[in-house]
């Protein structure tokens, strides 16, 4: 019933903004990742609350080129949304009368919105993703920053040490968003570094910036808004429809299933626990093998960021307990080059690394009594006989409960 309903939703959409002339076209090049399982690829837009779905065509294996259209008021983004394989939501900076062009593989099978640079691009397209890498990259260093400042036990000086980090991040993104609205050619790109400098600046500063921008860009109509003060039309229910539609997409893709097994199959402190252990290149071990120390199971996932929050004092209680402890990280990442590249990104190496999901992209049946309510991170502190003696445990009570259990 609910695919019907978002069926209908989406053919209601598509009728409404079918009347509008199309003045951009995009050619979206795929490779066999992504057309060898039949799918449909969606171009919407997002401007401020209102969202519209411009195009939609199918995608299937026998075809590796596709066209679609979308119809822009003014220099903003237009979003492809694979169904099924692909990216989620590939942002392409777009003006009226463009014609662009786009390769999409399996590199660009990422979470959340994503951007790349064009086969057939535009000035402006370039500086957008100039703009976002910059961003991202700052906001990777800060992140770090603050996950190395959760850490038990830190020192003063180390703390100090982490803070003047996070303030410096802080500071070159504000310096880069300010030097972004004096002085770039895209429109769109200046408005979205507003965006993002105003809750970081005094309102006196932030006035000003608007002003320059306005003078420089004075018929682009967000600017126009910024300027007099005015905000986005609220949304109409042709927007609220595709805004259900899209959603329902992205809930396929990225959401774990909630695995509803009855509360005596999960697993309960005293249980012992045994898995067969599978890393990156097949290689098999069983979780016993490390009997003798203690072993946390920490089930995670490339995407999930509380995961990733958790790491620092993971990997710090290994270091503290060398010789008692050991980590098995185990990820249900569907994507191995995101996995891998993670764990690289994030400093993750000196945990042991394997992998939950199975040949089919489905979770291991061996791990679904470890997923509780279907959600991660979650993880399983095993005492040196392989028994459960805690389940999620983070931060300072992990490392406190192994210093209390290696002290006997």
């Amino acid at each position: 019933m609910k695919r019907v309903i978002s069926i209908i939703l989406l053919l209601f959409s598509m009728t409404f903004f079918a009347s509008a002339k199309k003045n951009v076209k995009i050619a979206v090049h795929v490779n066999s990742f992504v057309n060898k399982t039949e799918q449909m690829l969606y171009v919407y837009q997002l401007n401020g609350n209102n969202y519209s779905i411009d195009d939609s065509v199918k995608i299937d294996p026998y075809r590796n080129v596709y066209e679609v259209c979308a119809n822009v008021p003014y220099e903003t983004t237009v979003r492809l949304l694979f169904s099924k394989r692909g990216p989620l939501h590939m942002q392409i900076l777009a003006s009226p009368g463009d014609s662009l062009e786009i390769e999409i593989t399996e590199a660009d099978q990422k979470v959340g919105i994503s951007h790349k640079r064009l086969l057939k691009s535009t000035p402006n397209h370039d500086a957008f993703v100039v703009f976002w890498d910059t961003i991202q990259s700052i906001n990777k260093k800060r992140q770090k920053a603050e996950n190395a400042l959760t850490v038990f036990g830190l020192s003063e000086n180390e703390k100090s040490q982490f803070k003047a980090l996070v303030d410096s991040c802080d500071k070159a993104a504000t310096d880069f968003e300010r030097s972004i609205i004096i002085s770039s050619s895209s429109p769109y790109v200046v408005n979205t570094a507003l965006n993002l400098i105003e809750e970081d600046i005094s309102s006196e500063d932030y006035a000003s910036l608007v002003m320059a921008a306005y003078r420089r860009f004075p018929t682009y109509y967000p600017l126009q808004l910024k300027y007099q003060g005015g905000e986005w039309a609220p949304e109409d229910i042709n927007s609220s429809k595709a805004r259900q539609f899209i959603r329902s997409i992205e809930r396929t893709r990225i959401m774990l299933k909630p695995i509803n097994f009855p509360q005596r199959d999960s697993m309960a402190i005293g249980e012992k626990l045994n898995l067969e252990l599978i890393d990156s290149i097949g290689a098999k071990r069983e979780l016993s093998s490390f009997a003798g120390k203690y072993i946390l199971v920490e089930l995670w996932a490339s995407w999930c960021i509380p995961c990733i929050q958790a790491m620092p004092n993971i990997i710090h209680a290994q270091k503290m307990f060398a010789h008692d402890f050991v980590c098995c990280a185990i990820s249900i990442d569907k994507n191995k080059s995101s996995w891998k590249r993670c764990i690289e990104r994030e400093g993750l190496q000196t945990l042991l690394h394997y992998k939950g999901i199975d040949e089919k992209g489905e979770i291991q049946d061996s791990l679904k009594r470890l997923i509780i309510k279907g959600t991660i991170p979650q993880n399983y502190l095993l005492d040196r006989e392989g028994r459960i003696i805690a389940i999620n445990i983070y931060g300072e009570e992990l490392i406190k409960k192994l210093e209390e259990l290696t002290k006997k």
